[in-house]
């Protein structure tokens, strides 16, 4: 299985992680659950990325039981 890096993103209003790793978005249901245990998530996309990836990453999270919501900005 590929290794996933985090990159920190650090702003004086919060900290975030991002994850990287190869087939994230089709597998990301599988991956969630190393990282937290929450059933909710969000997804933050724009207009071009969403057209691209956003299908298949909601797919993936509701076939493993997760409830994602989706924002574009």
């Amino acid at each position: 299985r590929p290794r996933m890096s985090i990159i920190m993103v650090n702003l004086p209003e919060a900290s975030y992680g991002i994850s990287v790793r190869t087939g994230l978005i089709r597998g990301a249901g599988h991956v969630l659950p190393e990282i937290t245990e929450t059933r909710r998530v969000a997804i933050v996309t724009d207009d071009a990325v969403g057209a691209i990836y956003r299908e298949p990453l909601e797919t993936s999270l509701r076939e493993r039981g997760y409830e994602p919501i989706v924002v574009v900005v």
